[in-house]
């Protein structure tokens, strides 16, 4: 990325471009997991990262590590819509938006103002008791303009886009931890997009998406929408060129331009799939972190005889998160054993799709490995237990991560009522699994790649016909038109200081959205279960 920027900079000028990150930056499989982000945080000082945005997963090792991060970091932090509650007012803890002079050749500039926008999903998507006012009180404290229309949402980012233009943009990019698979449809960014105006740009992540589209907003004007995929699976950039009233966007897999037709690939403008080389400097910073986490995590602990799952055969669609997988099964198995070996006589254990986050090679398993595993910390219609349904009245003991059991991570909060056993790691589990149980040796019982099955996938509506129907909720009141947060952009409320604002650069803005991996502690608690479906 350092030398793609260089690059750049030799085609459009040291002055004219800006690096930009759309959220989840901080976790990166065992590096982020050792040093709760601290080492990616010093890896893009040193890459040189003008703005950044919080995604749902910069809040998963908590408030005041997120707090010490965005203070560590050199860029700034940008979010229209993230606010704290508990002013009779809510207020932003960051800037909504930035402005940056671009110089042009006939002396005047050009103006551009980059708007960030976090997904309200991120309450229950990443850990929520990060939001809460305390173990007591789940009352969230903090909050992303949230609601069940997604208008307090576009309130929020249609206000920061109106001041932007008011203070003299000519320009507007929009920086967005939305993304759109898999989002929810009120905060997907081709959603927002429509619901708006005023947006040129909308540079998205979330959704681990490739792509580059235009819509329209509300006033039938042309927004771009670009997202770069995970993990550098591609790089993007987004021209804004003035003199001829265009603006691109592309990667190496899609393009789109507004107002002219498509590009020549000739264009320097246009990033084919090229090399750029390591710049020396930024590599030397990854050489030093990448040496300071194998020291802790390269000794082998075991070997596998097979390969574990969590990818599709192109090793990035996820197929952990719609089926059963060998890996899936592992995991559990784990979990119930670790449960076991301490004393805890577990009825069930279950591991949620999003929280596999890495296949395991046949060959030497290290301690890495694992933790690439389950770095962190599906719907489920029916379960059964010894193949009988689950009693709704009965009590058991589950087995999880404490994502779920402590923290109410992906909308189970049901589960935070009961009383919970903490137990160690979530990865620990597989280390012990691997070392005791299957005395260091993953074998043929997990040969078959989608599991052993236990899962039934199924597409519908729920199959028990005799089963009551959900109660017909009663009608929401109607709803006053939701008010953005107070966001003056000159005096926002910061968790701590963003940086050095000198170092930041202008022109046509690049980006390259990371993976969303993390940490949790590992918990069982004995579950009352309730009349309500997971």
């Amino acid at each position: 990325m350092a030398s793609y920027v260089a690059d750049r900079k030799g085609v459009f000028g040291s002055g004219n471009v800006t690096l930009v990150d759309a959220g989840d930056a901080v976790q990166g499989n065992v590096m982020g997991t050792l040093t709760q982000g601290q080492a990616l945080v010093d890896i893009m000082n040193a890459t040189g990262y003008d703005y950044v945005i919080p995604g749902n997963h910069e809040f998963d090792y908590g408030m005041p590590q997120f707090n010490h991060l965005v203070g560590s970091a050199n860029a700034t932090y940008l979010s229209c819509n993230f606010t704290d509650k508990r002013p009779e007012v809510p207020t932003l803890m960051f800037a909504p938006y930035a402005i940056q002079d671009y110089p042009l050749a006939d002396g005047s500039t050009a103006r551009v103002a980059f708007v960030g926008v976090t997904t309200p999903a991120t309450l229950t998507a990443s850990s929520p008791k990060s939001f809460w006012r305390s173990d007591d009180d789940h009352t969230c404290v903090y909050g992303f303009c949230e609601d069940d229309t997604g208008a307090a949402l576009a309130a929020a980012v249609q206000n920061a886009v109106d001041q932007a233009r008011a203070a003299g943009a000519d320009y507007v990019v929009l920086l967005a931890h939305l993304g759109q698979d898999g989002s929810p449809d009120i905060w997907r960014s081709d959603a927002l997009a429509k619901r708006c105006r005023g947006i040129d740009v909308i540079i998205d992540g979330h959704s681990h998406q490739e792509y580059v589209q235009v819509m329209q907003d509300t006033e039938g004007k042309n927004v771009i929408i670009t997202q770069t995929g995970t993990q550098f699976s591609s790089v993007g950039q987004v021209v804004i060129n003035p003199n001829s009233g265009t603006i691109s966007a592309s990667t190496p897999a899609f393009e789109a331009t507004l107002l002219r037709e498509a590009r020549k690939s000739g264009d320097p403008a246009y990033v084919q799939e090229a090399t750029f080389g390591r710049d020396a400097n930024v590599q030397d910073a990854i050489n030093k972190k990448v040496a300071d986490v194998e020291a802790q995590t390269g000794t082998v602990i075991g070997k596998s005889e097979v390969d574990l799952y969590a990818f599709e055969d192109d090793d990035y669609t996820w197929a952990v998160r719609a089926h059963e997988t060998n890996l899936g099964d592992f995991v559990c198995d784990a979990y119930l054993y670790y449960a076991t070996n301490a004393g805890v006589m577990a009825d069930i254990a279950f591991v949620n799709g999003g929280g596999v986050r890495a296949n395991l090679n046949r060959g030497n398993v290290t301690k890495g490995d694992l933790i690439n595993v389950n770095p962190f910390k599906r719907r489920v219609r029916r379960a059964k237990l010894h193949g009988k349904a689950i009693d709704p009245q009965a009590a058991y003991t589950l087995v999880c991560h404490s994502y779920y059991l402590v923290e109410g991570g992906g909308s189970y909060s049901m589960l935070c009522k009961n009383p919970v056993t903490l137990l160690g790691l979530d990865n620990d589990a597989l280390m012990e699994y691997v070392q005791l149980n299957l005395r260091g040796v993953i074998g043929q019982q997990y040969a078959n790649a989608t599991g052993q099955g236990r899962i039934a996938t199924q597409v519908g509506p729920d199959p028990d016909p005799d089963t009551d129907p959900d109660p017909t909720p009663k009608p929401e009141p109607e709803q006053p038109e939701p008010q953005p947060p107070a966001n003056d952009a000159s005096d926002p409320k910061p968790f701590a200081p963003t940086g050095d604002d000198g170092a930041l650069k202008a022109g046509a803005a690049a980006v390259a959205a990371a993976a969303a991996v993390g940490a949790a502690a590992f918990a069982t608690a004995h579950a009352e279960t309730e009349d309500e479906r997971a």
